[in-house]
């Protein structure tokens, strides 16, 4: 499925038309997109007063995607390391402070 992002231009002409009275599948076919596209741009800009995205969620990262090939790296060169190795190297090398099961998790 291929997602098509609107750029903010195109969600604030939306919410101007919507706010003028056309209803989602007229403005959707303004606009060459979906009703629903326009329902949802619409109901986040009633919501939120803005069409701009909302950050993720989740924890986010400890480690960068720089510091995972390091620790790739570490093990391609000796297969023998193992998640408890690359922890101690990850946490005092370069100050990243993870566990044996995110060394893991990033080996897979």
């Amino acid at each position: 499925m291929v997602f098509k992002t609107l750029v903010p231009e195109v969600k604030d002409a939306i919410v101007r038309a919507k706010e003028g009275g056309a209803t989602d599948r007229e403005v959707a076919r303004l606009f060459s997109t979906d009703h629903t596209t326009v329902s949802r741009v619409y109901k986040r800009y009633k919501d939120s007063n803005s069409t701009a995205r909302l950050p993720g969620s989740g924890r986010p990262r400890k480690s960068s995607e720089k510091d995972d090939r390091a620790l790739v790296r570490i093990v391609k060169k000796d297969p023998l390391k193992t998640a408890t190795d690359l922890t101690k190297h990850a946490n005092e090398r370069l100050g990243l402070g993870i566990s044996t099961r995110t060394a893991r998790r990033i080996l897979k």
